[in-house]
């Protein structure tokens, strides 16, 4: 489970428009279009279920998304943080100068995800269901990297929510998991007052 975590942090670790912000389906309003497919709310807890096929475990992950200032969130786990940018061209990581996606998100679009790592989108369009609910106009995402463990990743975008679905998959050694969107939402505060 901890090679899980690992991957999905590291998979883990958009276009301004011009003129009016964009709008969305359900009447969120975007300054920067890339904000789309990982929303910037303030404070927002992704609650995955996790699976790893060729042992059976399960477990459960969580990411934070924290907005910090201007264009520019953290994106929080158990083992990591990251800060990303939006900007013209994508969602930034900042730590590396890559993207984690690059918009609009065309089919075929190529980038560089991560130092050796390669990303393009492969798929569009998508209606995906998923524990969290289903989500329409999704992309498929497929990043190739050759280290540390040569190995694919699939990261599944849905427009108003961000990441509903990661699976990695690797020969040697055997990886098949998979990591999947339960629940999300504002984080809430039981600190007594």
């Amino acid at each position: 489970m901890k090679r899980l975590g690992l991957l999905v942090a590291l998979a883990l670790v958009g276009c301004k428009s011009e003129g009016k912000p964009a709008v969305t389906p359900a009447g969120l309003t975007y300054e920067i279009n890339s904000m789309r497919w990982l929303p910037p709310g303030d404070d927002i807890v992704y609650a995955y279920k996790t699976e790893n096929l060729v042992t059976k475990n399960t477990g459960v992950m969580n990411l934070r998304l924290r907005h910090a200032m201007g264009d520019t969130v953290e994106l929080v786990t158990s083992q990591s943080s990251e800060t990303l940018r939006y900007q013209d061209n994508g969602i930034l990581r900042e730590r590396t100068g890559t993207l984690l996606l690059k918009t609009p998100p065309e089919l075929g679009a190529k980038w560089m995800s991560g130092p050796r790592v390669t990303a393009r989108v492969v798929r569009t369009g998508l209606r995906v269901a998923v524990e969290a609910g289903t989500f329409e106009g999704c992309i498929e995402v497929l990043e190739e990297r050759p280290v540390p463990v040569p190995s694919t990743i699939t990261t599944t975008f849905c427009p108003d929510v961000g990441i509903v679905l990661i699976e990695t998959l690797a020969k040697e050694p055997p990886i098949r998991e998979r990591v999947e969107l339960r629940s999300f939402g504002k984080a809430v505060d039981l600190t007594p007052k």
